[in-house]
């Protein structure tokens, strides 16, 4: 996880993870912790640990309400939206503004509008 969300940047040459030495997979699991701890005090994760195993994450509502996640149910306007890996694995879309993303997220719903029922346009709003 650690390497995914900080990126090639940070190690150098290296592709993320080849061969980490125990100090350095001790760091970034204490990095990753840290990260679940702020997510925990906003009430946007909850970490059951789970002696002998990794803790079992669940992933709260994004409100910060504590309430379980409302998952998009299909209906207009509450639709998830593809992005894919690539696009956070690589970093791409840390150099991206604002104007970048919503034309990255406005094309992902297009696609997928095509996709599904044949329609050509999506109106950005």
């Amino acid at each position: 996880m650690h390497d995914l969300l900080r990126g090639d940047a940070l190690l150098g040459d290296r592709p993320p993870g080849a061969d980490d030495n125990e100090a350095t997979r001790k760091l970034k699991r204490k990095w990753v912790g840290e990260q679940l701890a702020v997510l925990e005090a906003r009430n946007l994760v909850v970490r059951r640990e789970r002696p002998g195993r990794r803790p079992l994450l669940t992933v709260l509502r994004d409100n910060g309400s504590g309430e379980a996640l409302d998952d998009p149910d299909g209906t207009r306007g509450n639709e998830y939206v593809t992005i894919l890996g690539g696009v956070l694995a690589k970093g791409t879309i840390r150099e991206w503004g604002a104007p970048e993303i919503c034309a990255y997220l406005a094309a992902m719903i297009a696609e997928r509008q095509h996709d599904v029922s044949g329609v050509t346009s999506v109106e950005v709003v």
